[in-house]
């Protein structure tokens, strides 16, 4: 489930979504780069959600999440994702994801 919707639903949408932003860049889905990191804005607007990136580091304690980008919109819906050497992951469930988050800006957690 993904916002009170099976899976399903929401990659038919995706999808949908997906080829519609194609279309309208000239762009071939076949052949479609992914996502940067910069260009999430644009993914944002598309699909009316939050994206909050984080990244998992490994130290000498637990593993702890600092925060790599903040959305600045304001849509209702939130998503998390991991970004891990230029690749992003859907986060399923924030509260499993990490039992420590650190502040990017004063390493506080």
């Amino acid at each position: 489930m993904f916002d009170g919707e099976p899976l399903q639903c929401c990659e038919r949408a995706a999808n949908d979504k997906f080829y519609q932003h194609c279309h309208e860049r000239a762009l071939n889905p076949n052949k479609f780069p992914g996502v940067t990191l910069r260009e999430l804005v644009d993914v944002e607007d598309i699909f009316e959600i939050n994206v909050v990136v984080y990244a998992l580091e490994l130290d000498d304690q637990s593993p702890k999440a600092t925060v790599v980008q903040l959305s600045r919109k304001k849509y209702e819906r939130m998503m998390y994702v991991n970004f891990h050497e230029s690749h992003f992951s859907f986060t399923f469930d924030i509260a499993k994801y990490c039992q420590r988050y650190e502040c990017s800006r004063c390493s506080e957690f």
